[in-house]
């Protein structure tokens, strides 16, 4: 898993950041795009928060400045959920 895209929002920059899902192999097997909620503040590495909750589950927090946004993915099951709290 590696998030490869952080764009800011701001007038031409990408609104989304993408994050990619590999296989032990290093193949990717899904790529995700999750709209950024920051309006004035910067986007950087910091506002995220990935732990794995096991070997097959991986839970990204994503604390922008309007929003919280998590990102949870079972590799086994290929399940993918984004909530925000």
């Amino acid at each position: 898993m590696k998030i490869t895209e952080y764009g800011n929002g701001f007038l031409f920059e990408p609104k989304n950041i993408k994050v990619n899902f590999k296989d032990a192999q290093g193949n990717s097997v899904k790529e995700e795009k999750v709209r950024i909620a920051n309006i004035i503040d910067p986007n950087n590495r910091s506002l995220y928060d990935i732990i794995w909750k096991d070997e097959n589950q991986v839970k990204i927090t994503m604390n922008y400045e309007g929003e919280t946004k998590i990102l949870t993915h079972n590799f086994n099951t290929e399940q993918m959920k984004i909530s925000t709290k």
